[in-house]
């Protein structure tokens, strides 16, 4: 109880107030309850849920005035939880909470890799994108017999080119995909170049007439032949018979003098 005097003819206190105690709040459902400032009168508290998994509905702060607190209590809302994932094909998920705000995490088992987040976050009932995949890792190609290789990843979607050395030809795809843990074609091979055989002409020179001869048996195809007659009193110098051979005759034109 407040005491006052009199002092000098004046009281020390002329004007009172009764200050009303606030109802105590000690917890709220799945949450908890904290005291800012318990001075009689001034009192404050304060309101946090337990988790992530509640959402506080309400003030998070309340003041006591006139014995009375200046609004309603809150409470905690209980957030939906997402579906419980699977571990991914070759893979693993850890920390596999559904609740929200929840993290989980995957991993691949050794030889495969991973395509999509390693990380997904329950929000209000859904996870924060699709559920990643393990893939796995293509044959090293390391080598190519007279050729080289482009290319030192080997994981899902990556991408080989080959070309071959001088005097080699590719033959083959130039380019290999890995799919799924496995190339998309053969890998090529480098082959020695081969020389186009020469043509060989398959018909020899018309011959001209001969002066004061003939021409008989005319065959300019390969294996042809042609005799050749003077006419009379005119002597042949040279052959009388001409064969066709890989495109020339086998003797130079006689004459008939």
């Amino acid at each position: 109880m407040p005491i006052i005097t009199c002092n000098g003819n004046k009281w020390t206190q002329t004007q009172f107030r009764c200050l009303g105690f606030c109802p105590e709040v000690r917890s709220i459902l799945n949450g908890k309850v904290s005291h800012v400032t318990p001075q009689v009168g001034k009192a404050a508290i304060e309101f946090r849920c337990a988790n992530n998994s509640f959402q506080l509905i309400g003030r998070k702060r309340l003041e006591c005035i006139d014995g009375r607190w200046n609004g309603k209590l809150p409470y905690c809302h209980k957030l939906p939880s997402c579906v419980r994932l699977q571990s991914p094909a070759n893979g693993i998920v850890h920390g596999n909470d559904n609740s929200h705000s929840v993290e989980a995490k995957f991993t691949c088992f050794t030889g495969f890799d991973l395509f999509g987040p390693s990380t997904l976050i329950c929000n209000r009932g859904v996870w924060s994108s699709r559920v990643p995949t393990c893939k796995a890792y293509c044959t090293k190609i390391r080598d190519l017999p007279n050729g080289h290789v482009f290319g030192t990843r080997f994981s899902h979607g990556q991408v080989v080119s080959f070309n071959c050395k001088h005097g080699y030809e590719l033959v083959g795809d130039r380019s290999l995909r890995c799919i799924n843990g496995g190339w998309n074609s053969s890998v090529p091979q480098c082959k020695v170049m081969q020389c186009a055989k020469p043509s060989i002409p398959t018909s020899c020179p018309i011959l001209g007439p001969i002066k004061n001869g003939v021409i008989t048996h005319v065959t300019r195809k390969g294996g042809g032949e042609v005799e050749i007659k003077c006419h009379a009193n005119y002597t042949l110098f040279g052959s009388s018979r001409l064969n066709c051979i890989n495109g020339e005759w086998s003797s130079s034109i006689p004459s008939c003098k």
